[in-house]
């Protein structure tokens, strides 16, 4: 108020810079021009950028900026008391604290995945000895079409199995849904376990894994000095050890089994590695295009072919699950399309 009134004041209009007030080195400054110095009773804080304009505080509200400043240091003493204070009371009640904080860690986790189920209509499956999936869906591929306006063009995924069968191998066409078959039956395992409800029919199934192993994508890598084929190789090597040294069911997905190499030697060596599965995983699912596979898989009691649907007509996939059959690649039809 009272630099107001100086800035307001006949005088002032001649003196002062600008009608403003402000704030340096925490103290109230009015602009003076620099030539206009001599005119005013006060204390130089700071200058414009250009020098032009000083920024001082009047003799007039020399003893209101101290009282300010005294009560400012009364205010920071304070407010440590209070803290010093409050610091002690939660001294005495952290173990209680703590136990909040992880109740409160817990229901929100809980509320979480409450609203994220109900936001993909998921429901808790049942956990049995059969892996059954009936309509189910992959989460991140449903978000991503319904965010550009084909939410309604997802085809739900249905995988039935017998408890006896040890390997299913899934053939087809080309950009014909078989990694995304695979990796939803990994991701909806690893999350029904996480305590997650699935994006799935009601009917659904699935045993209890303690382990789950994957190898989807190229590992390829020049600074590892891995090519497709031995990076591929190494990731199974590395499962085939991990399955030696734990005990409990494990849950194994290979993505295109076999590839990267000559298709004879690829598919002899995809054979032994599935044999060696069947003894050592609980399940193992498997996409590949070559038709060794196929035929060993024919021939074992305890694996299953299986394929994804394409129609011949159109010549486009139809991302339905047969299983019980294996499928053409229909490679050449694709790409001449």
């Amino acid at each position: 108020d009272v630099l107001q009134k100086e800035l307001n004041s006949e005088g002032g209009q001649n003196v002062f810079q600008d009608r403003f007030i402000t704030i340096r080195n925490g103290r109230y400054v009015v602009p003076v021009a620099r030539h206009k110095k001599g005119e005013v009773s006060g204390i130089v804080h700071d200058h414009s950028n250009s020098g032009q304009t000083l920024f001082m505080e009047l003799n007039k509200t020399l003893e209101l900026g101290n009282n300010l400043a005294d009560a400012r240091l009364e205010e920071d003493d304070e407010c440590r008391r209070i803290r010093k204070k409050l610091s002690e009371m939660t001294r005495e009640r952290v173990d209680e604290l703590i136990l909040n904080q992880d109740c409160m860690k817990q229901l929100d986790g809980a509320f979480s995945v409450g609203r994220w189920g109900c936001d993909h209509d998921c429901v808790v499956p049942t956990f049995s000895n059969r892996f059954s999936l009936f309509q189910a869906r992959h989460p991140l591929l449903e978000q991503q079409l319904k965010q550009t306006g084909q939410g309604d063009e997802i085809v739900p995924l249905d995988v039935d199995i017998d408890p006896e069968t040890k390997a299913m191998v899934v053939t087809g066409s080309n950009s014909g849904g078989k990694t995304v078959a695979v990796k939803t039956a990994g991701l909806l395992c690893a999350a029904a376990q996480a305590g997650f409800p699935l994006p799935v029919d009601e009917r659904t199934e699935i045993p209890c894994f303690n382990y789950i192993y994957v190898d989807i994508g190229d590992e390829q890598s020049l600074s590892e000095n891995l090519s497709t084929f031995t990076g591929h190789v190494k990731r199974i090597k590395d499962i085939l050890d991990a399955l030696n040294s734990k005990e409990g069911k494990s849950f194994v997905v290979l993505d295109e089994l076999g590839t990267g190499t000559d298709p004879l030697e690829g598919g002899a060596l995809a054979c032994a590695v599935l044999d060696e599965l069947r003894r050592k995983a609980e399940l193992t699912f498997v996409t590949t295009h070559l038709g060794a596979i196929k035929n060993f898989v024919h021939n074992q009691p305890d694996m299953v072919n299986a394929s994804v649907r394409f129609n011949p007509e159109t010549l486009t996939p139809e991302f339905k699950l047969d299983i019980g059959q294996p499928g053409s690649s229909h490679a050449l039809a694709i790409a001449e399309q």
